[in-house]
């Protein structure tokens, strides 16, 4: 991938906003999958995504990453090379640790 490809896909990335009636969703998103809310906030969300196409791609997507995630802790025996790894790719990817990825 050229750094033109890749600046082009990382402003792809930081382009991505959700209309302020899915932001509620998408900020508990990780906690709904992982079954952790409370059962109204749970059927506020699945409410929410059964009607939100968009949101529902997004919870496809992170319910995908989140497995492929354990997949991986379970094919490696050693987390701590693991997580550099993860984070190395991400660096790449244009993020960091607390920072959002770059719009240029």
């Amino acid at each position: 991938m050229s750094a033109a490809d890749n600046a082009g896909s990382r402003r792809s990335i930081a382009a991505i906003a959700f209309p302020p009636e899915c932001e509620e969703a998408v900020r508990a998103l990780w906690d709904y999958l992982d079954r952790a809310l409370d059962a109204p906030k749970m059927a506020a969300i699945d409410d929410h995504l059964a009607k939100c196409a968009p949101c529902r791609e997004h919870a496809r997507f992170e319910r995908a990453l989140i497995e492929r995630i354990r997949g991986l802790r379970r094919e490696h025996h050693d987390p701590v090379a693991l997580r550099v790894r993860v984070l190395a790719a991400l660096r790449d990817a244009g993020f960091s640790r607390g920072e959002k990825p770059e719009s240029n």
